[in-house]
């Protein structure tokens, strides 16, 4: 009878582990909130990584109700460029589902929260994973122009970069699938300006020059890892930008819904694509993706002209 007790505890054991062992994690996860940066509503990316011995995999995530159009990379073995993803309904909010077949990938979309005319910006977002991650990153980027930003949220530490740019980060470990994490920060923005525009003109004043995006912690010592989620969450905008632009698309993107000052008029594609070319005295069509002079007025490839 003992044996056949002890046999069976034993079995219990060998599937619990089992199961623990074959429980699907996400590694690392950065989520990076950019209000007003080249576009009058909110930038968020998704930056994760899964052990390769897990994929493919399916992923879950809830996304904010107004949300227009969501980019994934990591869904295919064939290329690079970011892949629209299917926006559903689910109850109170929206949800975006993909199959994972490459260890890392990024989610990039925007929502606008804003409302024209006051200057008072408030924004909130539940996020919830329907998998577990074992380190969670949360970064808030405090707009250049921003006034009395605060976030609403616990924050651990404070990061800047070399243009000025402040982050407020929360560290999350062992989030539980299913868990909410909610992400949310208010602030005054007066002359309705953009990040990415005044970015422009600091190029400007430094003779295109932009520099390395070297992140400092606020107490002391460096921010490991933080110019790299960056740099690499530019470069999928920039992808994502000119495949949306050459798809010669009918439907309206965040990009073309009403600014929501006059200031904000200006496509944020171009300050994103010059930013990216500023060194070389170039930068991009907004009307096109070509590359062009940085003081062309029309685009050599299309004729358009770029104000």
């Amino acid at each position: 009878m003992n044996y056949i007790r002890n046999s069976i505890f034993a079995l219990v054991l060998i599937f619990a582990a089992h199961t623990a062992w074959g429980q699907a994690t996400v590694e690392r996860f950065l989520i990076s909130v950019w209000p007003e940066y080249d576009h009058p509503g909110v930038l968020v990316i998704f930056n994760g990584e899964v052990d390769e011995e897990q994929l493919p995999l399916e992923m879950n995530y809830s996304i904010p109700e107004n949300s227009r159009f969501a980019l994934v990379v990591g869904t295919t073995d064939t290329t690079d460029r970011p892949q629209p993803i299917p926006i559903a309904d689910a109850g109170s909010g929206k949800q975006i589902t993909f199959n994972l077949i490459q260890p890392e990938f990024n989610v990039t979309f925007y929502y606008n929260p804003f409302q024209t005319g006051n200057t008072h910006r408030h924004y909130g977002y539940d996020f919830v994973s329907s998998i577990a991650i074992d380190t969670l990153l949360i970064d808030l980027q405090v707009p250049l122009m921003a006034e009395g930003f605060a976030p609403e949220m616990p924050v651990d530490q404070q990061l800047q970069d070399s243009h000025g740019i402040s982050y407020h980060r929360a560290n999350r470990t062992n989030v539980a699938a299913g868990d909410t994490v909610h992400i949310e920060a208010h602030y005054e923005n007066p002359e309705g300006q953009l990040t990415s525009n005044l970015m422009q003109q600091q190029m400007g004043g430094q003779g295109g020059q932009m520099g390395g995006m070297q992140q400092t912690q606020s107490g002391g010592g460096q921010s490991s890892g933080n110019t790299f989620w960056l740099i690499a969450a530019i470069a999928v905008i920039l992808i994502g930008v000119l495949y949306y632009l050459t798809q010669g698309r009918s439907s309206a993107t965040p990009r073309e819904e009403s600014p929501a000052s006059p200031e904000q008029a200006d496509p944020g594609a171009a300050a994103v694509k010059s930013q990216a070319s500023g060194a070389a005295g170039t930068k991009f069509c907004i009307h096109c993706g070509g590359k062009i002079p940085a003081d062309a007025k029309f685009c050599t490839s299309c004729g358009e002209k770029q104000s």
